[in-house]
């Protein structure tokens, strides 16, 4: 896809029958232009031919009509996207809704021709935002997100309303994966993996928004670090915001893509969206941006285009191949998580091990010191025993200073106790009779 540059850009003339009819049916509706240099933006509108014309004071304006050949359906689909332009346009200030960017104002048109006002700022190119970009992106998709529902629902403009709540929006994808699946073009290991994602409950819990229908980088614009128009408000719709997100998120870096989810996160909760928390955005947005592929190459079928559908076909093999991959990926990172986890586990049940056995050591140490200490305590008791048996055979103890505070215990000894026969035999002993001897 190429991305139009909306400032300084260099413009050729080309002599295209198509783009000169283009530029004369805008003249006349507007004679007090002159218009020197065009050019046609590619991809900008997949049924529409788009042209940015320039005047003799420099300024822009993109022409918008109908592919020759277009089908009356096409023709009606572009009438019907003028008027819905100019009633967003015309909402967004009766709702008076701080946007904080633009909504394309037409000029004139007819049947055949639409002319807008000049844009100012340029689209971005995939990789090339900066920070603060990011995030005035992220809060202008926010906006619109939080926007009212009678932005759509009271819109006279727009004839087929759609409103799409989470359970009709999985309905229509798992229907159009059934007609995808129907022809017989892309790899079954890929149509199982979408029907994979899509029979996740889990993944589509979510609650509808407001949503623009058609955000890719060339219908967003930039002016220094914010957002100065959103283009192609033909597909506004209520249904899931996560489907916009996939227009913009593959053209992010990794560090924007972080970025711009935290703040448009923040953004929604700050300006009080209806929408509750969604955990799994990122995974459907992801679902989108893949399954897009899918639903261009049903277009491309229906319409013989060979051409487109055998480079959709290739896409999608491709995508397979990294989806794949990507799984096997997966595979080997949780093996790797999982041998890791069983690691630090062992090392868990080791340190663990070593302290219970360092417990029981312990535990046996003092089993051994309290054995010991109660044997010795023993064999002192026993000791005792037998010097207080001595001391009580007649032995008294009498304390004596041995220094200033010392005392030591001294023995009395005492004459043998005399029986009562010898005291009697004693009385009877006469000195008198001794002499005589």
């Amino acid at each position: 896809m190429s991305y139009p540059m909306w400032y300084n850009v260099t413009m050729s003339k080309i002599s295209d029958n198509s783009m000169l009819k283009i530029v004369a049916t805008a003249t006349s509706l507007m004679p007090s232009k002159q218009f020197r240099n065009y050019r046609e933006i590619e991809d900008l509108h997949e049924q529409f031919i788009s042209v940015l014309v320039e005047d003799i004071e420099s300024k822009k304006y993109l022409l918008v009509a109908p592919k020759n050949g277009s089908s009356d359906s096409v023709v009606e689909h572009f009438h019907e996207e003028i008027k819905i332009t100019e009633s967003i346009a015309d909402g967004f200030k009766k709702k008076k809704l701080h946007t904080h960017f633009e909504v394309p104002h037409i000029v004139a048109h007819n049947s055949k021709v639409a002319v807008f006002i000049p844009y100012s700022g340029r689209a971005f190119a995939p990789g090339a935002l900066s920070g603060n970009q990011v995030k005035a992106l992220a809060t202008a998709l926010a906006k619109i997100h939080s926007a009212s529902f009678a932005i759509v629902e009271d819109n006279s403009a727009i004839i087929n309303k759609i409103v799409e709540t989470n359970a009709q929006t999985r309905v229509r994808l798992i229907s159009a994966l059934d007609e995808i699946s129907a022809l017989g073009l892309i790899p079954v290991t890929l149509i199982s993996k979408f029907q994979d994602f899509l029979n996740l409950d889990d993944m589509w819990s979510y609650t509808s928004t407001v949503i623009h229908g058609s955000i890719v980088p060339s219908n967003v614009l930039f002016t220094g670090e914010g957002v100065s128009y959103i283009l192609e408000w033909s597909r506004i719709r209520i249904g899931d915001y996560a489907l916009d997100l996939a227009g913009i998120v593959p053209a992010l870096t990794n560090d924007n893509t972080t970025i711009f989810f935290e703040t448009y996160r923040k953004a929604k909760s700050k300006l009080g969206s209806r929408s509750r928390s969604d955990q799994n955005l990122d995974k459907r947005v992801e679902f989108y941006y893949q399954f897009e592929l899918a639903e261009k190459l049903l277009v491309a079928q229906k319409q013989v285009n060979e051409e487109t559908v055998s480079k959709l076909v290739e896409e999608l093999e491709l995508l397979d191949k990294k989806l794949t991959l990507g799984q096997e990926l997966d595979l080997v990172e949780a093996e790797a998580q999982k041998i890791t986890e069983q690691k630090r586990m062992h090392a868990e049940n080791l340190a663990k091990q070593d302290v219970q056995f360092t417990q029981k050591m312990m535990r046996s140490e003092i089993v051994s010191l309290t054995s010991e200490h109660s044997h010795n305590t023993g064999a002192v008791s026993s000791s005792k025993t037998k010097n207080e048996s001595s001391e009580a055979i007649g032995q008294e103890t009498t304390k004596l200073p041995v220094g200033p505070r010392a005392s030591f215990e001294a023995p009395v000894i005492h004459a043998p106790k005399e029986s009562v026969a010898g005291v009697q035999s004693r009385k009877q002993f006469n000195i008198e009779d001794f002499l005589e001897d």
